[in-house]
């Protein structure tokens, strides 16, 4: 389902959910992807996208964590760079299946890491911020979970740490960090938003 959330943001809900902004930096059209849902909705993913943008123009993939349902359709974005946080992708480097917890998807991902697309959020944070993308470390669901807060229109993209009314993702996964838990829930209350998006539509 392709939902509309403000002006030049949207979301693909297809199990997990996939989120596009449409940045205008210099006055080139930019697209930022955050998750991608999980490969086995690839053909619904794919043909809702296209209602937006065409997914050879993406040039930037963000991801909360590495999960299977997140980042499952990496690989629609053939000219993309992708990041995280560089514990998500040390954890990644040790244990791939751990990290994303699907054997065929951590192969297949492992080839970024081969053709150097697959980097670090401080390589571009200069360009989230002068877009007003703001990303903060949340370990807990995993070591490496991200937000990001897009602050043009106050809409924290929380991945799988937070999912609203005191909800929050599993802390029992191999990268898990369950006692950091409650104090990433403490950051990310007092982080300002208007609109919360989480990984999934669980509440």
């Amino acid at each position: 389902m392709l939902i509309q959330l403000a002006e030049n943001v949207w979301k693909i809900n297809e199990d997990s959910n996939c989120y596009i902004i449409k940045l205008n930096a210099k006055q080139e059209n930019k697209i930022v992807i955050i998750d991608s849902c999980p490969r086995i909705c690839r053909n619904k993913v794919e043909g809702q996208f296209k209602q937006i943008a065409d997914v050879r123009d993406v040039k930037i993939v963000l991801f909360t964590h590495f999960h299977y349902d997140h980042i499952g359709n990496f690989d629609m974005f053939p000219n993309a760079t992708f990041y995280a946080s560089k514990d998500e992708i040390d954890f990644f480097k040790k244990d791939a299946f751990g990290a994303v917890l699907d054997k065929k998807i951590a192969s297949d991902f492992t080839e970024l890491l081969k053709e150097n697309k697959l980097q670090p959020i401080s390589k571009i944070k200069k360009f989230l911020a002068d877009n007003s993308i703001v990303s903060f470390g949340a370990p807990g669901h995993t070591a490496g979970s991200t937000l990001f807060l897009y602050k043009k229109h106050k809409i924290l993209f929380t991945g799988d740490t937070y999912f609203g009314d005191s909800y929050y993702g599993r802390t029992d996964l191999p990268s898990s960090l369950p006692g950091k838990m409650p104090q990433t829930l403490k950051m990310l209350k007092d982080i300002p938003h208007n609109i919360l998006c989480g990984g999934h539509d669980y509440v």
